[in-house]
């Protein structure tokens, strides 16, 4: 093979494999504002007034996969006096939801003062309202609005919410009108409105809000070499509910299915943004940690007493979960994907024979590591 050869072969593995990393990120990216965004659901819904969630709910919609979020726009609004205006927010928040569309959100957030998140680009302000008009609290001059549109007021969480507060202080000190848009721009013609696509689910498993199982091997694969080559370490954490198959016997499939929905929300919702949770199969699931050893350990400490202590409502009653949960780190103790599964699995092997709870570190010494597969065959639960 010629040099010339030799260098475009290796200028053309590298590339795919910055493809390969980009790709898996913006998965764990996704997956992480999904469980967001789950839990930004229960409240401020459709058809709901939330008093928690807010800034989950704008990050969520920040972070379709793999488009750009269709535009949208931020609103807040505030008394000019808050004195005195304790519960008077949640009436006019009512009287604001009648006004919205049912895939607006509107929130309840601190000071008397209300979020909402319209599902409207920049062009459609003037319009929409114009149609709010005759609602509380936008017919009340003791009221004030400031608004910031994605994404010609940012593309991120900060610098939108900052855009929105400095055009509500604008909105706030100026008398000729009750609302501002951000850079004080004046309100734009109409302009027609947009539908907003769903977030892709391609790479979700249905049940957990994960990664899909089939996607597994690869995945690990991928970020524990990116690790080892950034010289960053890579944990992986194999969780499983205690005594699953009992369940799944005593109270049937869905309660078996009902706490591994639970236990995803738990795993998106108690990891960093930039890490992975995963459905491995139909009994396991896991998390790919950016940390070594003992901060992966603590993590899956956590992580068991979040379980333990959220009862899982089903039917008429409530399921207490517990899991076991086995951990492998690499490079400290494997080099590949397929190793530091198998050595995962071994320590989670050595979890359950410990009892309720248990979160165990693969130690070579002691345990005995099982072959992975080649690949997790994809299943459809």
């Amino acid at each position: 093979m010629s040099g010339s050869e030799l260098v475009s072969l290796i200028f053309g593995f590298l590339v795919v494999s910055a493809i390969a990393f980009v790709a898996i990120a913006l998965a764990a990216s996704f997956l992480r504002f999904q469980g967001m965004a789950d839990d930004a659901t229960r409240e401020g819904g459709p058809g709901q007034v939330g008093r928690n969630g807010w800034n989950a709910a704008l990050a969520a919609r920040l972070s379709m996969v793999p488009s750009a979020p269709a535009p949208f726009a931020v609103l807040l609004f505030a008394p000019r006096d808050p004195a005195g205006r304790e519960g008077e927010a949640d009436a006019e928040a009512e009287a604001l939801l009648r006004g919205l569309r049912k895939s607006d959100r509107i929130f309840l957030l601190e000071g008397h003062r209300i979020g909402v998140l319209l599902g409207a680009p920049r062009g459609t302000l003037s319009a929409v309202l114009g149609r709010l008009r005759a609602v509380p609290p936008m017919n009340d001059p003791a009221w004030a609005v400031g608004m910031a549109t994605y994404p010609e007021d940012g593309t991120r969480l900060d610098p939108l919410l900052q855009a929105a507060e400095e055009a509500l202080a604008r909105a706030l000190e100026q008398s000729d009108a009750p609302y501002a848009l951000a850079g004080g721009e004046p309100l734009p013609a109409v302009a027609e409105d947009h539908a907003e696509p769903p977030p892709t689910s391609e790479l979700v498993d249905a049940l957990t809000g994960a990664l899909k199982p089939d996607r597994f091997l690869s995945s690990l694969q991928k970020l524990a070499s990116a690790a080892r080559r950034e010289g960053q370490s890579l944990s992986l954490l194999v969780v499983r509910i205690e005594h699953l198959a009992r369940y799944r016997e005593h109270y049937g499939a869905e309660a078996a299915d009902t706490l591994l929905a639970a236990l995803g929300r738990v795993l998106r919702a108690g990891v960093r943004e930039n890490d992975l949770p995963v459905r491995i199969d139909e009994e396991q699931m896991g998390v790919m940690v950016h940390c070594q050893g003992e901060e992966a350990l603590a993590v899956a400490q956590r992580l068991c007493e979040q379980v333990r202590s959220q009862p899982v409502p089903y039917a008429d009653s409530e399921l207490k979960m517990s899991i076991n949960v086995g951990i492998a780190t690499a490079p400290a103790d494997a080099h590949t994907g397929r190793d530091l599964f198998a050595y995962a699995e071994s320590a989670a092997n050595e979890a359950a024979s410990q009892g309720r709870g248990a979160c165990v570190r693969f130690d070579p010494e002691r345990m005995t590591p099982g072959e992975a597969e080649e690949e997790v065959e994809p299943q459809a639960y």
